[in-house]
């Protein structure tokens, strides 16, 4: 009988992250951080979501009182109004002298052209829309200005620089954590958490397209995972039907599906938290909430003293970081002209198909009462079968419902 074949199989040790003394404290100091930052802003989020909902005209509510369930589109009148009227206005940049000297300056065309360049470079005018949005619907907008620098390395070692210009990146609130006590972003911002999802071999390629360059560290040691998506209640809003109020008792009649629970199908990816610590000058930049690839100066302290974040608040509240937009201050007024509306349809309902008595052992089944042009019901007696409609619709109800919109427009 011949021996069984028998493999050696060599296995490799998986090297482990070793956090230096450093690392460890700056561990342990962002985390602690990030659960306070996120334990703050929660509740803000919550209402976001609830911005979110009456933008797409759609609501969630089960035992609601009436019949017609529809969700009348204001919340996105209100915002896509004010978006197109400030987005779209002219703007023109110039600079112009503060001191007498400089009144005669050769340099003050040269320094207009150089910032109207910025703003090409960094696209103001196609990302300025959606920067308005997000301040008049969720109270503020917030922007990253930075440097980016995109390098390609070629095969024959070569490294070639394709853009070394500024850049805006409009930050999603869901990922952005400022210290609870932020009351701005320029002066009253200690720290903040800026959450970026992105997949290992993006990273690893940009590191080694930067060839000498590099800015991260302990990147073999960050194992991608599958990372929690604050964002999808948000995607899945974006799947229903605008002007409707939902009870899932239909869905399945209307053929509605539940969306994916994340929006990248369960890819593997690296969290990171970028760290901006303003009180020390430092940029930390932790990988899955347990490796710390980046620990260096502020790289922008030169530039506003680092401050690269940029707020437009839409209505400021005293000594909170966190702003109004313009549907908050008028969220149960369109809640009322929606209970209204679904009010008076179903009324109109009733008047259109009313409800009809009829009387037992008459033989009379209800498809011989047909509403049609020249009907003929034959009945022993004239109340056999009674129509019972409601009263007509009072003007009232429509006067009501513009009082509210007028109460919205002067908000």
């Amino acid at each position: 009988m011949p021996k069984p074949e028998v493999k050696e199989v060599k296995i490799t040790q998986v090297a482990r992250y070793q956090p230096s003394e450093r690392d460890a404290a700056l561990l342990t100091k962002w985390k602690a951080r990030f659960k306070r930052a996120k334990e703050f802003r929660d509740p803000y989020q919550s209402k976001w979501l609830r911005m979110y909902r009456l933008y797409r005209a759609y609501q969630h509510k089960q035992n609601y009182a009436y019949n017609t369930r529809l969700m009348p589109p204001i919340a996105f009148e209100i915002v896509k109004t004010v978006v197109s009227r400030l987005a779209t206005a002219k703007r023109k940049t110039r600079v112009i002298p503060r001191d007498k000297a400089d009144i005669q300056s050769t340099a003050l065309g040269s320094w207009a052209d150089l910032v109207n360049y910025d703003f090409d470079i960094i696209e103001l005018a196609k990302k300025l829309p959606d920067w308005i949005e997000s301040s008049v619907l969720y109270g503020n907008g917030i922007v990253k200005l930075a440097w980016k620098v995109i390098s390609r390395k070629r095969g024959n070692g070569t490294v070639k620089t394709i853009y070394d210009d500024p850049t805006m990146i409009l930050c999603d609130l869901w990922d952005f954590l400022p210290a609870p006590e932020t009351e701005d972003l320029q002066e009253g911002c200690p720290w903040l958490i800026h959450r970026i999802i992105k997949p290992k071999e993006k990273i690893t390629k940009e590191e080694e397209n930067r060839d000498e360059n590099k800015i991260y560290k302990n990147l073999e040691f960050c194992e991608p995972k599958v990372v929690e998506d604050w964002k999808k209640e948000r995607y899945e809003i974006n799947t229903k039907k605008m002007s409707q109020i939902d009870d899932d008792i239909k869905k399945a009649e209307t053929g509605e599906k539940k969306v994916l629970p994340v929006k990248n199908d369960q890819e593997k990816q690296l969290e990171l938290w970028e760290c901006w610590d303003y009180e020390e000058d430092q940029l930390v930049v932790i990988a899955n909430g347990e490796v710390v690839i980046r620990d260096d100066e502020n790289p922008y302290l030169d530039v506003n003293n680092g401050h690269i974040f940029v707020d437009l608040p839409d209505m400021s509240l005293l000594w909170e970081f966190w702003a109004t937009g313009h549907v908050e201050p008028v969220e149960s007024t369109i809640m009322e002209i929606a209970d209204l509306r679904n009010q008076r349809m179903d009324d109109v309902v009733l008047m259109l198909d009313p409800v009809v008595k009829i009387r037992k052992d008459t033989g009379i089944t209800k498809n011989d009462i047909i509403f049609s042009p020249g009907a003929v019901w034959e009945l022993r007696k004239m109340d056999d079968v009674v129509i019972e409609r409601p009263p007509d619709i009072s003007l009232m109800g429509v006067n009501e419902d513009k009082l509210l919109r007028d109460e919205i427009s002067r908000t």
